[in-house]
């Protein structure tokens, strides 16, 4: 036992104090005394103890169990051990309910007092020890999530016709959802968005460490038609430097060129695109093609005709999106599903701007009881509005969005989920 472990005890007879603290003493306990429940609780206001050893019948004032029930309000880190001449199921029983954490019988025995005493005063240093610990993660934690957030794209995001906006939040601290925008010429951008398996601190080291990855090798392969070849290199980077056994990465990514108004993309095991016609509403899954996702196996090759090709024009938005919002859950443990997901689209919610779009989804989710925080959450949305002499307009400066979405002079927005 640590030497500074410091004893109140709380009698009205002064013979039981000294027999008590003789024996802790010879353990090296430091001990404090008192003989009412009045001033024991003012004791333990004032300074700290390791443990309260508490006569249950004293003289005048309050009893043991009334100063139990007060000290646990006033200190509900203390624990309070009960010493008393009844042994009766009944009065064991109202120690406990007035908050004791164990009880010594009179008279007192030194081993049993040594034992109950010994064991109470560890267990509870190795509660607040590790209550200290999760305080440490969690503040760990939360600077993990601020870092991840920073390296993300902000919510929106304006260039010449383009709009990218978004709306990101993991299920824990930090998550594995990832996506961006990369400009790699006046008129191309490459867009991605992605999700890792599982969630968590896992999730979210492999996230920063993929996404650092993706910047380095579209840098090093900036023509759309390279993408194929670009999966390649990066599944085979994710199984050789990355080591991905357990994890898989489900990805969409490709270039939205402005000057032919068109996003040729490709879909390694991601949920569709959506194209939403802000005129008549009508939605269009673009689930045509796709492939593995990416670490599901060594020596994927993929292919130029896998890469699929959307027209961008004013009217459409196109929603991305990662699987934590269809595969949420109501009440009765009923998905939302991807039919869900579309009628939304289609009958509960105006979809005239991409920029309110998540937050409607959203919004309708909570208030249908939908459990939304079990994965991750990530929309993205790009739409186009504007003529083409827009495109030649100098770009608006804005910082980049929190999950991207891409819209050619329109507006969009992102929410991810994992």
């Amino acid at each position: 036992m640590e030497l500074d472990a410091k004893i109140l005890i709380v009698d009205d007879d002064d013979v039981v104090i000294n027999i008590i603290r003789n024996i802790l003493r010879r353990d090296d306990y430091l001990t404090d005394y008192c003989h009412s429940g009045e001033e024991a609780l003012q004791k333990v206001i004032e300074s700290n103890f390791d443990l309260v050893l508490l006569d249950v019948h004293m003289g005048k004032g309050l009893d043991g169990y009334e100063t139990c029930r007060l000290m646990e309000k006033a200190r509900p880190d203390l624990p309070v051990i009960l010493v008393t001449a009844n042994q009766d199921d009944e009065s064991v029983n109202r120690g406990f309910e007035a908050g004791s954490s164990d009880y010594i019988k009179k008279p007192v025995s030194k081993l049993e007092l040594l034992a109950r005493v010994n064991n109470t005063i560890t267990l509870k240093r190795a509660e607040r020890k590790n209550l200290h610990l999760i305080e440490t993660l969690r503040k760990d934690l939360n600077t993990a999530a601020n870092i991840q957030q920073a390296m993300l794209p902000k919510w929106v995001y304006l260039d010449n016709e383009i709009l990218f906006s978004s709306f990101y939040e993991p299920c824990e601290a930090v998550g594995g959802d990832l996506f961006d925008r990369i400009k790699i010429s006046p008129t191309k951008y490459v867009v991605y968005i992605g999700d890792i398996s599982g969630h968590g601190v896992q999730a979210a080291l492999l996230m920063s460490a993929i996404k650092s990855t993706i910047k380095l090798m579209v840098e090093s392969y900036p023509d759309e038609k390279s993408m194929a070849e670009l999966f390649t290199k990066l599944n085979e980077r994710l199984y050789n430097d990355l080591y991905i056994r357990h994890n898989y990465l489900t990805l969409l990514m490709g270039v939205v060129d402005l000057e032919l108004q068109e996003f040729r993309f490709l879909n390694a095991g991601h949920p569709p695109m959506i194209r939403i016609n802000k005129d008549s509403g009508r939605i269009t899954v673009l689930d045509h093609k796709g492939s593995l996702p990416l670490g599901w196996m060594p020596n994927t090759k993929y292919d130029e005709d896998e890469i699929d090709h959307v027209d961008l024009n004013t009217s459409d938005m196109y929603l991305l999106f990662t699987d934590g919002i269809y595969e949420c859950s109501d009440p009765d443990g009923q998905q939302f599903g991807m039919d869900g997901l579309k009628k939304l689209l289609n009958d509960e919610i105006v979809t005239d701007t991409c920029i309110t779009l998540p937050f409607k989804i959203i919004d309708y989710l909570e208030k249908n009881d939908y459990e939304t925080a079990s994965d991750d959450f990530t929309y993205l949305l790009p739409g186009f509005e504007g003529s083409p002499a827009a495109r030649r307009c100098p770009p608006l400066d804005k910082t980049p969005p929190h999950c991207a979405a891409l819209s050619p002079q329109g507006s969009g927005q992102n929410r991810a989920g994992l």
